[in-house]
């Protein structure tokens, strides 16, 4: 079982401070593998509407 403890804790402190997003997902996933949740890939993504779509 992984801790998450650390990882919120650094999200919450340091983390949001970071405002390139590549760095910020870069440090979250080697924290998020020191405590020994492995992760090899990762995707960031975020829904938007079309600039040519009426809302």
């Amino acid at each position: 079982m992984w801790n998450s403890v650390p990882v919120i804790d650094w999200i919450a402190k340091e983390g949001r401070l970071i405002e390139d997003a590549n760095a910020f997902l870069d440090q979250l996933m080697t924290r998020i593998n020191a405590q020994g949740f492995h992760i090899a890939r990762m995707c960031c993504s975020m829904e938007t509407l079309h600039p040519q779509v009426a809302v």
